[in-house]
């Protein structure tokens, strides 16, 4: 995710909200939900696609002694991560404000 707003990071919001839909489906829900956030933050965003660091699995040589996450999946599936980079769907953030009171 890129453009989101400094203070999107560190405010957060509790958000209750009821529907007339007796039987919401999964994507009844994400509609819903969007459509929440565009009246009440005015927000606007799309997705495309951007390079991004990536790591790749490969087959690893032998362990070291340094106990990390990558020792551990070296050791347990004989794999090792590789930094790369791949182009991966980014959401943009467009636009979007601080939430008004009820």
């Amino acid at each position: 995710m890129v453009g989101l707003p400094d203070w999107a990071m560190r405010e957060y919001y509790d958000v209750s909200a009821t529907s007339t839909l007796a039987k919401a489906t999964a994507e009844d829900r994400i509609a819903m939900l969007r459509a929440m956030l565009a009246d009440r933050v005015k927000l606007a965003a799309h997705f495309e696609k951007r390079e991004q660091p990536v790591y790749d699995p490969a087959v690893a040589p032998a362990p070291d002694a340094m106990p990390t996450v990558f020792i551990a999946i070296r050791e347990q599936l004989g794999l090792e991560l590789k930094s790369s980079r791949a182009e991966l769907d980014t959401l943009v953030i467009d636009h979007l404000e601080r939430p008004t009171e009820n």
